[in-house]
């Protein structure tokens, strides 16, 4: 009996359908793997789009403000300019220009603050 064909057909199919379930198992297996694989690099790349915005938005504001800065800088060493020329031409004249220095070294100090900010 242990040799009878039948129980011989009998463990095939049962090794065949063990081995279907098996490989059918591995076969979702991969696919709930490769599903997860690929959700977590959506997530990824929609993560590094959104720190790659914020980095440009942060560089763009601080572009702005630095040319803000340049700006005031630019405006205020206008004034210094206008006052050295109207220090040098009351000096050619033999006038008092300790005002107008005044409010040069008040601007040129200005600068200096707007520079450390």
């Amino acid at each position: 009996m242990p040799n009878s064909p039948d129980l011989r057909a009998l463990c095939f199919v049962a090794v065949a359908v063990a081995t279907m379930l098996c490989l059918a198992a591995c076969g979702e297996s991969e696919e709930a793997r490769a599903a997860r694989l690929v959700q977590e690099r959506q997530e990824q790349l929609a993560k590094d789009q959104q720190e790659r915005a914020t980095l440009i938005a942060q560089t763009k504001a601080a572009l702005a403000a630095q040319d803000k800065k340049r700006e005031t800088i630019a405006a205020v060493q206008g004034q210094i300019d206008a006052l050295a020329e109207q220090i040098s031409f009351n000096r050619a004249r033999g006038r008092d220009c300790t005002a107008l220095e005044k409010s040069q070294e008040d601007l040129e100090q200005k600068i200096d603050e707007i520079e450390r900010k």
